[in-house]
């Protein structure tokens, strides 16, 4: 599924291509927020005071704490780029421009409309 999002964002028009940018850019640039603030509450309920350099820790530890950092960053990531494109495309959607299948493909799985697509 991600493999053809890529495929259907690279292959789009210059135009759509330049909007996918700045509502994929800002839906980034704010799941990259959220998951920064996420990751110090993360690491005040885990005991890392932030003071520390991580080889005071046990391995254990340093573990659990790149694997939540980890699913934290995706998850803010999807969840962001999704909200932003909900929020964008919603105006698109309500014109008539775009089929509520449509709608649900960009938001929810990146995919983009045959009709955006170049060469076709």
């Amino acid at each position: 599924m991600f493999l053809k999002s890529i495929e259907s964002q690279k292959n789009l028009k210059p135009y759509f291509y330049k909007k996918s940018q700045k509502v994929g850019g800002f839906g980034c640039l704010m799941g990259g927020i959220a998951a920064f603030n996420l990751l110090f509450e993360i690491a005040k309920i885990l005991g890392i005071p932030m003071d520390e350099p991580g080889r005071n820790f046990d391995g254990f530890l340093v573990f659990l704490g790149f694997m939540s950092a980890f699913l934290v960053l995706v998850l803010c990531l999807y969840f962001s780029c999704f909200i932003t494109s909900l929020a964008y495309f919603w105006r698109a959607f309500k014109r008539g421009n775009i089929t509520a299948d449509e709608y649900l493909d960009i938001c929810f799985k990146g995919l983009y409309p045959q009709k955006w697509q170049r060469g076709l």
